[in-house]
């Protein structure tokens, strides 16, 4: 089974989640909500830069 968590805010929980092996984590300390627009210009630099929106955490 594969664990998400959401709602992180902090570096404390963050690390928190990390020692206990949380799968992927997602909230405002990775960051805030934004307007679909920018949602879409992000994602079209990152096709062009042939890279990824996802972060992996270091375990």
């Amino acid at each position: 089974i594969n664990v998400v968590a959401e709602g992180v805010e902090t570096g404390e929980q963050l690390a928190y989640l990390t020692q206990r092996q949380c799968d992927q984590v997602q909230g405002y300390y990775l960051g805030r909500p934004i307007p679909v627009e920018e949602f879409h210009r992000r994602i079209q630099q990152e096709k062009l830069a042939g890279g990824h929106l996802s972060r992996e955490m270091e375990m």
